[in-house]
């Protein structure tokens, strides 16, 4: 149910502008317009069932590294980047008690100014199949990491310019992974 619940986007109820692919939504969703399918799940409490669900992230992450070599993604052409992942607003970060010790303050040109929080860093093998990410805190460099997404990966990896370096394109080399991130000038 959590699984497929991921895909549904299921409206807050504050701001129905916004989406929430939370467990606590998918349980409200699920109880609300599928009881057919689910006739016990009234008389679950919605903790019942969270619980169970934020324990088997291990065993999702382990299901996800068995399902991408069987989809169709070329392995041998990859997109690396990273994508601010803000835990809370920027006048609050202070007293933000999540993720504590991961959590710091970044920079990202898409965002205004400084954010505070964490940084996903994702490798995508055509045509758009997610072949491996990391969490990272905000202020990670974005080349520290790229050992680490481009295991297990082979042909060229494509990544902007936070993760050129002349003497980091050495490494996945020896991997059998050429690494081609371009200089460019900030405009």
């Amino acid at each position: 149910m959590e699984a497929a619940g991921e895909f549904l986007r299921v409206p807050r109820r504050r701001d129905r502008r916004r989406h929430l692919p939370a467990s606590t939504g998918i349980y409200r969703y699920v109880r609300r317009h599928w009881p057919r399918l689910y006739p016990r799940l009234r008389a679950v409490h919605r903790t019942t069932f969270l619980r169970p669900a934020a324990n088997l992230r291990a065993v999702k992450r382990a299901l996800w590294q068995d399902l991408v070599p069987r989809l169709r993604g070329d392995p041998r052409l990859s997109i690396l980047d990273s994508v601010p992942v803000p835990v809370c607003r920027f006048a609050r970060a202070k007293q933000c008690r999540l993720y504590p010790g991961v959590a710091a303050y970044g920079r990202d040109p898409c965002l205004p100014g400084t954010f505070f929080g964490l940084r996903a860093h994702l490798r995508v093998a055509w045509p758009g199949v997610i072949a491996g990410f990391e969490l990272a805190a905000a202020n990670s460099a974005d080349l520290a990491l790229a050992p680490e997404l481009l295991a297990g990966a082979s042909g060229w990896a494509l990544g902007d310019r936070a993760y050129r370096s002349p003497a980091a394109r050495e490494q996945p080399r020896a991997a059998g992974v050429s690494l081609l991130a371009p200089f460019q000038t900030r405009t």
